[in-house]
C-alpha cells in the first residue's frame, strides 16, 4: 500500500483532488503551456517504447537528450564476460536479441535512412532534438548542458547508472524515473525476470520521483501488466513499456501541475540484482523463456492500440 505523507490518499486517488482520470487527460491535452524535459537514457527499442508518447505530446518539449552506453562504463567485452560468469549463456544471448534494433539502426545511419529504425536517437533525429553522446550521466558536461536548459523535469528512462546529487537538481521542478516493479518490491536490476522466475502473475510499473538512492523516492503512477500464459521475458518487457508509456506521460503532466505530488513507498519490500543462472533455470521450469522468436516480430510495428509510434 502506498500513501502520502499524511497516509490518506491511495494510488488509485492519485489525481488532483476532486478530478478524474479521463477529466485530467482531458483538459492536460487541451492546455497550450510547454513543459521542457530533458532526457537521459540507453539508445534500445525498449526506451523508445517507454518516451515514444511523451515527446511525441504537444504540450511536452525535450530540450535535450542524453543517450549513454547500455553497458555502463565497462566496455563491452568486460560487460559480456561479467554478464555470461553471474547469468551465463541464454542472458547474454537475450541482452544480444535486445539489441538488435539499434545495431540495425547504426548501419541504417551508414546508408541515411534513419528514419525508419525506432530507437531514442533516430527519434531524436526525426524531430530535431538536440542529442548528446556521453559515457557517465554525472559528466560536468551533461550536468552543465541539462543545468543550461532551465528543463522543468528530468527523466530517466533505462537508466543504469546512478544519479549524484548536482545532476538530481538540475530541473526546476523534479526529476523523474521509470522502473519496472511495484515499489517498494522489486527495487534493483531486471525486475520481469525475477517476478517471472518467482511466479507472479503479473508484472508492476511504477513512475517516481528520483532520489540518491536507486529506486526509492515518492510515487507518482503505478500499475501492473497481467502475464499470458505463454509470456516470455521479452514480450513482456515489450508490453510492460507499451503500458509504461502511457504512466510516464501522465506523471510529466501531473508534476507540471502539481509539483509536489508524491506517494511515500510503504514497507520493506524487495532488492535482486543481475540474474542468476538458477533464477533462469526456476524461469524455465515454470515453463517461460527468455525469449521467443515470434517475439522480435513486436520490433516492426508500426502502431499501438491504433496510434502510430512517432
Amino acid at each position: 500500500m502506498i500513501h502520502d505523507s499524511n497516509g490518506s490518499r491511495r494510488m488509485e486517488d492519485a489525481y488532483p483532488l476532486g478530478d478524474s482520470q479521463e477529466n485530467f487527460k482531458r483538459r492536460n491535452s487541451s492546455r497550450q503551456d510547454t513543459i521542457s524535459v530533458a532526457v537521459i537514457t540507453t539508445d534500445s527499442y525498449m526506451s523508445y517504447l517507454l518516451l515514444s508518447q511523451v515527446l511525441a505530446h504537444p504540450r511536452v518539449s525535450c530540450v535535450t537528450l542524453v543517450i549513454l552506453p547500455s553497458t555502463g562504463k565497462e566496455s563491452l567485452t568486460k560487460t559480456a564476460r561479467r554478464v555470461y560468469r553471474q547469468s551465463g549463456g541464454r542472458w547474454l544471448i537475450y541482452k544480444a536479441v535486445t539489441s538488435l534494433p539499434v545495431l540495425a539502426h547504426r548501419q541504417l545511419i551508414r546508408l541515411g535512412a534513419p528514419g525508419i529504425v525506432r530507437t531514442p536517437r533516430a527519434l531524436a533525429h526525426r524531430r530535431r532534438i538536440p542529442v548528446v553522446l556521453a559515457e557517465d550521466c554525472n559528466d560536468d558536461r551533461v550536468v552543465k548542458i541539462i543545468s543550461s536548459s532551465e528543463c522543468d523535469l528530468l527523466l530517466s528512462v533505462n537508466v543504469y547508472q546512478r544519479m549524484h546529487e548536482p545532476l538530481l537538481r538540475t530541473p526546476r521542478l523534479s526529476a523523474l524515473n521509470t522502473h519496472f516493479g511495484q515499489l517498494p518490491h522489486y527495487r534493483g536490476m531486471s525486475p520481469v525476470l525475477w517476478a517471472m522466475s518467482n511466479g507472479d502473475g503479473s508484472i508492476g510499473l511504477t513512475v517516481h520521483k528520483m532520489v540518491i538512492a536507486f529506486d526509492e523516492g515518492l510515487v507518482v503512477r503505478q500499475g501492473n501488466l497481467r502475464l499470458r500464459d505463454d509470456e516470455s521475458v521479452l514480450s513482456a518487457t515489450i508490453r510492460g513499456c507499451e503500458r509504461a508509456r502511457g504512466l510516464l506521460l501522465e506523471s510529466v503532466l501531473h508534476i507540471a501541475e502539481d509539483p509536489g505530488f508524491g506517494l511515500q513507498q510503504i514497507g520493506e519490500g524487495s532488492y535482486f540484482s543481475l540474474p542468476t543462472r538458477a533464477a533462469i533455470a526456476q524461469l524455465r521450469r515454470r515453463g517461460r523463456g527468455l525469449w521467443r522468436l515470434r517475439d522480435l516480430t513486436l520490433f516492426r510495428r508500426s502502431t499501438i492500440a491504433g496510434e502510430r509510434l512517432p
